[in-house]
C-alpha cells in the first residue's frame, strides 16, 4: 500500500452533507498535532479534571468542577465558620476520591492475567495473514486476546500501551487489512477513536481522534478494511453514514451519506464486512429478515440494497459478519448451535442458511464476533457459560468447523471443547468412585492396591 507523510483527514460532521464533510484538518501519521517533536501518533485533548476522564459527558463533567471551584472560592468565609461535621464531611468526601484513584492506579498495575481472568465483552475480532486478534475496553485502556505465525498461534493476552477515553463496557469495532494493518474504532463524544497499528511498525500501537460533530458516545461503529480502503459506518434515519478513505482518495477521510434510502433507524446496529478488491458492505437484523447494502468493484459509486427472509430473526438480534475472496459470512446464535448465511462465489452470491453441525457452548441472543483471513479462515468468537469459544473453518479443511475454547489456562490445565463436549458431561464432570461390595469386587481391590503400592516402590515413587 503506498503511504504518503501527510494525511488530510476532514473535520466530519455529523449528520453530514450529502457529498462532503466540510472543511479540513492536517494530520501527520507519525507527528499529528503537526507542530510537535515526538511521534507516539496521539492527538492530545484538553486537558480535564481527573476524575471527568471517564464521564459519559466529558464537557458537562469539566464545568460542573469548575462550578464547584468557583463555589468553593466564593464561600471561603462561610467555609471558615462552618461546623465540625461539615469539614468533616469535606474531608471524607476528599478521602473518598483518593481512595477512588488508588483503587484505579492499582488496577492498571495489576498483571494483565489477573484482570481479564474472564473474558469481557463486548467483543471484536478481526484477521489478516498469519494474525487473529480479539478486542474488548478496560478501564482506559485496549486488551488484546491474540494469536499468529509470531507466537505458534498461541492465544495471550496483551493490555496494549496507550492510554485512552474509554471504559469497560464500550463497544469497539475491529477491522483490518489483510497484509499491513489492523485496529479498533469506538464512538465518543463529538469523535472517533481509533487505536492500531501497521506494517510501518509493528508492535508499536498509535491512538489518534478523529472529529466527528454529532457522534455520541455508544455509537455503534461498524468497520472494515480492505487493502487500499477502509470504512466506518453507522445508523441513521433512513440512511447509513459512512467514512471512508483510501488509495483512491489519497488517504483523505470523506464522511458522506450512503444515497439509498434503507428501513434503518440511529442506534441500529450494523456489521461490516469486505472482500478484498471486490466489496464492501453491511448487515443489520430485522423482524424476521437480515438487511445488506454494499457496493462493489463493477461501480464503487453504487450502493445496492437487499432483505432476505429469514426465519428467528428479530430486530435485536446480535449479528457477526466478515468476508474473504469468495465468501461472505453472516452468523448469529441459536440453541448450542451457530446460524450462517453465507454467499459465495459457488452460489453466485445467493444466500444460504446454515446450521453449522458442531454443538457449541451457546444460547440465542448471545452476542459474536467474526474475523476472516484471505483465502486462509474464517470464524467466530463470543464469550459467555464459564468460557471464551471459538468456531471456525480454515484452508486446511474447507466445510470441516472446529471448535475450542480460547480461554487462557495455566500449563497443564489444557481443556479443548468438542462435539463431546455437551453430549458426553462427564467431560466436565470428575468421575464417581464406589467401594465394591461383592466379595469378588473386594478381593479385586485389595489385589489391586497391594500389587499397585509395590509396583510405586519399584519406581521409586
Amino acid at each position: 500500500m503506498a503511504e504518503t507523510s501527510r494525511r488530510v483527514l476532514p473535520r466530519s460532521t455529523w449528520p453530514p452533507d450529502e457529498e462532503t464533510a466540510g472543511p479540513t484538518q492536517t494530520w501527520d501519521a507519525k507527528n499529528p498535532q503537526g507542530d510537535r517533536d515526538d511521534d507516539d501518533g496521539t492527538v492530545q485533548v484538553k486537558a480535564m479534571p481527573r476524575r471527568c476522564i471517564n464521564a459519559t459527558d466529558e464537557e458537562l463533567c469539566v464545568a460542573r468542577v469548575e462550578a464547584e471551584a468557583s463555589r468553593e472560592g466564593d464561600n471561603s468565609s462561610c467555609a471558615a465558620n462552618s461546623s465540625n461535621s461539615s469539614g468533616d464531611a469535606a474531608d471524607g468526601q476528599e478521602d473518598s476520591r483518593e481512595a477512588e484513584e488508588e483503587e484505579e492506579e492499582a488496577s492498571m498495575a495489576r498483571p494483565v492475567a489477573d484482570i481479564a481472568t474472564a473474558f469481557p465483552g463486548p467483543l471484536a475480532a478481526c484477521g489478516r495473514s498469519g494474525y487473529l486478534s480479539v478486542y474488548w475496553a478496560g478501564k482506559r485502556r485496549i486488551y488484546v486476546r491474540h494469536m499468529g505465525d509470531f507466537n505458534n498461534w498461541k492465544a495471550e493476552d496483551v493490555l496494549l500501551p496507550p492510554e485512552v477515553d474509554i471504559q469497560p463496557g464500550v463497544p469497539v469495532s475491529a477491522m483490518s487489512r489483510p497484509y499491513d494493518y489492523n485496529g479498533v474504532v469506538w464512538a465518543g463524544k463529538d469523535k472517533i477513536h481509533h487505536v492500531y497499528m501497521d506494517d510501518r511498525a509493528w508492535g508499536v500501537w498509535k491512538n489518534v481522534t478523529i472529529t466527528a460533530v454529532g457522534m455520541k458516545n455508544g455509537t455503534h461503529i461498524a468497520a472494515t478494511g480492505q487493502p487500499g480502503y477502509m470504512s466506518l459506518w453507522w445508523a441513521a434515519k433512513r440512511k447509513v453514514v459512512r467514512m471512508h478513505w483510501g488509495a483512491y482518495n489519497n488517504w483523505t477521510a470523506r464522511t458522506n451519506y450512503v444515497p439509498t434510502t434503507v428501513p434503518i433507524s440511529p442506534g441500529t446496529k450494523m456489521y461490516a464486512m469486505s472482500m478484498s478488491g471486490t466489496y464492501a458492505g453491511v448487515v443489520w437484523a430485522g423482524e424476521g429478515k437480515i438487511h445488506h447494502l454494499c457496493h462493489t468493484a463493477d461501480d464503487w459509486s453504487s450502493f445496492k440494497y437487499h432483505a432476505y427472509d429469514q426465519a428467528g430473526i428479530t430486530s435485536s438480534t446480535p449479528l457477526a459478519a466478515c468476508g474473504r475472496p469468495g465468501f461472505l459470512g453472516i452468523f448469529w446464535a441459536g440453541e448450542n448451535k451457530v446460524h450462517m448465511m453465507r454467499m459465495t462465489v459457488f452460489t453466485g452470491y445467493q444466500p444460504e442458511h446454515v446450521v453449522l453441525p458442531p454443538q457449541v457452548h451457546i444460547l440465542p441472543g448471545m452476542s459474536l464476533s467474526a474475523m476472516c483471513r484471505d483465502d486462509q479462515y474464517n470464524g467466530v468468537v463470543w464469550t459467555g457459560l464459564g468460557g471464551t469459544h471459538h468456531l471456525y473453518e480454515d484452508w486446511q479443511a474447507w466445510g470441516e468447523w472446529k471448535y475450542h475454547d480460547l480461554t487462557l489456562w495455566s500449563d497443564g490445565h489444557v481443556e479443548k471443547f468438542g462435539f463431546d463436549a455437551l453430549q458426553d458431561t462427564t467431560v466436565h464432570k470428575d468421575r464417581e468412585w464406589s467401594i465394591p461390595t461383592t466379595p469378588a469386587g473386594v478381593l479385586c481391590m485389595s489385589v489391586g492396591l497391594v500389587f499397585g503400592r509395590k509396583l510405586l516402590r519399584l519406581l521409586g515413587v
